[in-house]
């Protein structure tokens, strides 16, 4: 077992370090939070070393990804939305969900969006068919991308200077303490992406 992590984990981090940038750019476009909090882990691995990763630049990469992301669905649905909604059954459906909660929650909708799970591509599609101006939901949705990423990033990269600092005391039961961290790290992302489609079918 703890050959097969080597032979396959080991590389697999070597081309994330070579990468790393240019992936956080693309996994904040897509809003895959999970590539965030491994590139933290990642960077508390790194760190110290000769070409370790710097976290604002990290931050601010992935603050620009989704922000582009958010910018582009608001686009549509402010130059597209009746057209796009009537095309788009699913988020037709959740269209007046959405609305229900901008007069509930209002900016608080905007920087909360990237946690609300089921309705990431929804909401700035539907807040871009609303009177709410270009600048606003810009300005909110900048400040929600600094919150969101640094949630995340700084979030591994905390966890993993404890779990490096762990190992460090743990002497030949590295191999041991290893193999559980994958696999509690396995059953995490199974739950969340069990919760997520709870999510989803919920709304």
């Amino acid at each position: 077992m703890l050959d097969w992590i080597c032979l396959y984990i080991t590389p697999t981090l070597l081309w994330l370090e070579q990468h790393i940038y240019a992936m956080m750019f693309f996994a904040a476009f897509i809003e895959g939070e999970t590539f965030l909090l491994l590139a933290g882990i990642e960077a508390a691995h790194s760190f110290g070393k000769y070409g370790s990763f710097h976290l604002p630049l990290l931050i601010f990469i992935s603050v620009i990804g989704s922000t582009i992301h958010d910018q582009l669905l608001f686009a549509l649905g402010r130059f597209w939305g009746g057209p796009l909604l009537a095309r788009w059954p699913k988020i037709e459906k959740k269209a007046v969900y959405v609305q229900n909660l901008l007069e509930k929650y209002d900016i608080w909708l905007i920087l909360a969006l990237r946690y609300a799970y089921g309705l990431r591509t929804a909401i700035p599609i539907v807040l871009g068919t609303t009177k709410m101006s270009w600048r606003r939901f810009f300005i909110f949705d900048v400040i929600g991308g600094v919150l969101w990423s640094s949630t995340f990033i700084l979030g591994g990269y905390y966890f993993g200077m404890a779990l490096k600092a762990l190992l460090k005391h743990l002497g030949h039961y590295k191999g041991v303490a290893l193999i559980v961290f994958v696999i509690l790290v396995i059953l995490v992302f199974v739950i969340i992406w069990r919760g997520r489609r709870s999510k989803r079918s919920e709304v």
